[in-house]
């Protein structure tokens, strides 16, 4: 389930009431509170159980023995030192080149194996894993979440609806979705300032906190460096408060800098190649799938134009191949789906410019099959029901040939909730007892700099013998 990132004025006037942050003075630690939820502990646990399993499935993991009992006495060590300590939480390392590390809601914490290779202490990772694991215990992700349902519908919120298993109820199959919720500039504050009491609490250094986020701030963003600060942006002044919680903490007389696990563990990892750098992402990347429930999203301004040398991607059931520019990056949800995009054109859970190739089912309700323009129609009106604003341009249909067999084509236009016109192609062609299509997304204005792209992509898909009709 996607949600907008615009909130409406409940959200803001609760955000502005709460008392979030409240010092203590210049003895004590900085008091934190956790905003409003309309979630249970057990339903954070859930989502986050929910979320972590296609985690594992999509994102390479480190199975390395030594790396894995580092994580998880290095994780177990920190959580025990949360106001959580009881949650059922779980420690994995990725097999990422990307530096950055992500929590789920319940406790599933991640930290990708590029972070880990750029620490030169264990005490900079347990600044970046106390960061994540405050996400974890103040609640941040069900917080957004409540936020979502609050401007949604806030008058059954307030009524006797926003009780009990209300929340839930209202979530559908959130999955993965939940590791790409955008935090606030509050959230990221609230996170530097509980993940440095924690590690403090844990006999850390709390300067590992300072030189960590000192480099990633060096290593700016961009595919395999500091996507961490990418999806945790900056929320000002950020070291400066760090330092400033520091000075009201009791830093450990004889703070732990680094352990031998924490050695073993690194030597480890420079043995193992990489099998994969890109964080997992939801089908069609959010919004832009016909299957998920979203509303229109900010356009990013252009970045870098997509290369001429070109990859090929292959469906892990060896049904399709297509090619993308090698400036791209390929996110793939199960056998037949996958998003083809440049990283900078992903916004929170949506994918602003690119192309999306999936699988649909063409059966009605009662069983029976869908033609070919009946299953256009119906994956134009999933597209319409999660993105309200587009409509088929009058006369654009189309019929043409795809890999080799008949294919309808369309395009769809509108303008997002934010103002911007966008223009999207859409393919349709049988596959076996299925449809495959081909979805293409930009700007109005950059579509026809995208197109001589696509057309290059649609030229070179390719469809083996078994994804076809015998």
């Amino acid at each position: 389930m996607a949600f907008t990132r615009r909130l409406a004025a409940w959200a803001g006037i609760l955000e502005l009431l709460a008392l979030v942050l409240a010092p203590y003075g210049v003895t004590g630690q900085t008091k934190v509170k956790p905003g409003m939820n309309f979630f249970s502990i057990n339903d954070d646990i859930k989502l986050g159980r929910q979320a972590s399993m296609q985690v594992d499935q999509q994102m390479p993991m480190v199975n390395d023995p030594v790396v894995q009992r580092w994580a998880e006495q290095f994780g177990r060590h920190l959580a025990s030192y949360t106001t959580m300590p009881n949650l059922p939480w779980q420690f994995r390392v990725t097999n990422s080149a990307q530096v950055n590390a992500f929590a789920l809601p319940g406790g599933f914490v991640y930290i990708n194996r590029g972070l880990i290779e750029r620490t030169d202490s264990e005490a900079e990772l347990a600044g970046v894993v106390g960061h994540e694991m405050a996400h974890v215990t103040l609640r941040h992700g069900t917080n957004q979440l409540s936020k979502a349902l609050l401007a949604q519908a806030p008058l059954a919120v307030l009524g006797s609806m926003g009780g009990g298993g209300w929340a839930m109820s209202q979530m559908g199959g959130v999955g993965l979705s939940m590791a790409f919720l955008k935090f606030s500039r509050t959230d990221e504050t609230q996170a530097d300032i509980v993940g440095t009491q924690t590690m403090v609490k844990a006999g850390y250094d709390p300067r590992g906190m300072v030189t960590i986020f000192q480099k990633l701030q060096q290593l700016g963003t961009g595919r395999n460096s500091a996507e961490f600060l990418s999806d945790h942006p900056n929320p000002g002044n950020r070291i400066k408060r760090i330092q400033q919680e520091i000075g009201y903490l009791q830093a450990p007389a004889s703070p732990v800098d680094s352990s031998q696990l924490y050695y073993d563990a690194k030597a480890h990892l420079r043995d193992l190649p990489f099998v994969g750098g890109s964080t997992p992402r939801p089908a069609g990347y959010g919004r832009r799938d016909p299957s998920s429930s979203g509303r229109g999203g900010e356009r990013g301004e252009p970045g870098e134009p997509p290369s001429s040398r070109y990859e090929t991607y292959r469906s892990s059931d060896g049904v399709f191949t297509v090619d993308y520019p090698s400036n791209w990056q390929s996110f793939a949800n199960g056998d037949r789906s996958v998003t083809l995009a440049p990283e900078w054109a992903m916004e929170g859970s949506e994918v602003t410019r690119g192309a999306i190739v999936s699988y649909f089912d063409p059966h009605g309700r009662d069983g029976s099959g869908l033609d070919l323009e009946q299953s256009l129609n119906t994956i134009i009106g999933q597209l319409k029901q999660t993105n309200g604003y587009l409509r088929e341009e009058r006369g654009a249909r189309y019929s043409g040939k795809l890999a080799g067999d008949q294919a309808l084509a369309t395009f769809l236009v509108g303008r997002t909730d934010q103002g911007v016109q966008e223009r999207d192609w859409l393919i349709v062609r049988p596959s076996g007892q299925g449809i495959i299509y081909m979805l293409f997304i930009a700007p109005y204005g950059e579509f026809k700099q995208l197109q001589p792209t696509y057309q290059q992509m649609i030229r070179s898909f390719q469809m083996t013998g078994r994804g076809d009709p015998q």
